[in-house]
């Protein structure tokens, strides 16, 4: 495993982690539960320096797919030819950070623009981080998502509406307006909800997002909702066991049909990230 060559210009991973993030040990746990293809995520602590999951996605092709970090500091043609490059080498989603863009450049920009032409171009969904939550981008948001109704859209974990993301602390608070502009975003029939790394999102109890996921569910549909682990990470939190033991039960205390179940596990990623390959 290459990865401990690799420098972290990101800031480095967790040092309980340590080796567990490997590829291997993804591929090994997903076998364990019954997972069949995942969308791996570039990690911020590599940054824009796509080695390793690339190297990920060439020795597991049939199992990953893979969202790149997009690089918004090289400009609309410079991130332009990056997805290009990264879409040839597996790449089938692009995760795009406010927190990246460069020094003054707003989310509603030339910028996000050309990223949402090419991925519309490519089929390639645009996935938004909005780590500090949503709230504070969302009307910038809808302005980019309402210009470009040919690329879809996927907000990550939920919009982040606990705060600070962190997944562990007492000082997390809800942060309802995050909440109520994610809710807003239904309206938008390209948009899609990750309803990701869980642990971020409760502070006692994933029985605390049952109500939050029946909105979800009632405004959305199961159609436009995913599931994710955010493994490695995860790994201090449970695992991707716990993860999906939790999701499991809301979907239960929710009372979803096995068809939404389906939408939720699998079936909505697949649709997005793994269209047009053989199962």
């Amino acid at each position: 495993d290459t990865a401990a060559e690799l420098p972290f210009p990101g800031g480095k991973p967790p040092e309980s982690l340590g080796m567990a993030g490997a590829v291997d040990r993804l591929i090994e746990l997903n076998k364990a539960n019954s997972i069949k293809q995942t969308l791996v995520v570039q990690p911020i602590n590599y940054k824009y320096d796509h080695r390793y999951v690339t190297a990920a996605l060439q020795k597991y092709p049939e199992m990953l797919a893979g969202e790149g970090l997009l690089d918004l500091t090289q400009g609309p043609e410079g991130v332009k030819a990056q997805m290009r490059d990264l879409a040839s080498q597996g790449y089938s989603a692009f995760r795009l950070n406010p927190g990246l863009l460069p020094e003054g450049e707003k989310l509603d920009s030339p910028i996000v623009d050309a990223v949402a032409e090419m991925a519309a171009e490519l089929k390639t969904p645009i996935a938004f981080l909005f780590f500090g939550g949503l709230h504070k981008f969302a009307t910038e948001a809808k302005a980019v998502v309402g210009r470009h109704p040919g690329c879809n859209f996927v907000i990550e974990q939920m919009g982040f509406f606990l705060q600070p993301a962190t997944g562990t602390g007492n000082d997390r608070q809800v942060d309802e307006a995050s909440f109520t502009d994610l809710i807003g975003f239904a309206n938008s029939p390209n948009v899609y909800v990750k309803v990701a790394a869980l642990y971020r999102l409760y502070r006692n109890s994933a029985d605390e997002l049952v109500p939050r996921l029946k909105s979800l569910l009632d405004k959305f549909g199961a159609e436009r909702l995913m599931w994710g682990s955010d493994f490695p990470f995860a790994l201090d939190h449970g695992g991707i066991e716990q993860s999906l033991t939790e999701i499991q039960t809301i979907l239960g205390s929710v009372g979803v049909t096995e068809a939404q179940r389906s939408s939720i596990l699998g079936d909505t990623a697949q649709k997005l990230f793994f269209s047009g390959r053989d199962s």
